[in-house]
């Protein structure tokens, strides 16, 4: 069975974007989805930025993507930019690979960040050829010290039906 992947998009392994990366990972196998993780960080830097497709980890990554069934993006944003690491992983896909597949943008930082996903993380993934974009919620960092928001559950059980649908109409 494909997986759904998983893509953590966090500048260091840890804090707010890998606790919510994990967390997602760990929701969508509660749901019986298969879960393949990718820590854009633990990526060889100079094979990202080159997009060097032969280097091992890259090949792997890619690997995952092109046999996902869908997509959680966990991004920082500042300031309503996203990372540019996120891009450079995006950048690795060939045209038109996120056609179709289910998206779930989900997004982390200062509170300055709420508007990121519809002014920037979304036309992102459009330009990319993105059409399955679910609505992805933003995590202010201050709100994870009491644990992930139940929102977060919320769009990862609408992503799971999602991801259900795709089996579906695939198989």
């Amino acid at each position: 069975m494909e997986p759904a992947v998983v893509v953590s998009g966090g500048m260091t392994p840890g804090g707010a974007v890998g606790l919510l990366a994990e967390h997602a990972s760990a929701v969508l196998d509660g749901f019986g989805h298969p879960v393949a993780l990718i820590e854009a960080c633990a990526l060889p830097a100079v094979a990202l930025l080159e997009c060097d497709r032969s280097d091992p980890a890259i090949a792997a990554a890619l690997a995952d993507l092109a046999g996902a069934r869908g997509m959680v993006l966990v991004a920082p944003v500042n300031r309503a930019a996203h990372c540019g690491l996120v891009k450079s992983v995006l950048d690795l896909l060939p045209r038109g690979a996120l056609a179709g597949l289910p998206i779930l943008p989900v997004t982390t930082g200062g509170r300055q960040g709420r508007g990121a996903v519809e002014f920037c993380v979304t036309p992102l993934l459009r330009e990319l050829g993105a059409t399955r974009l679910l609505r992805g919620p933003f995590v202010p960092e201050a709100d994870l010290a009491a644990g992930v928001p139940a929102r977060v559950a919320d769009a990862l059980a609408e992503f799971s039906l999602a991801v259900g649908r795709r089996r579906r109409l695939a198989g």
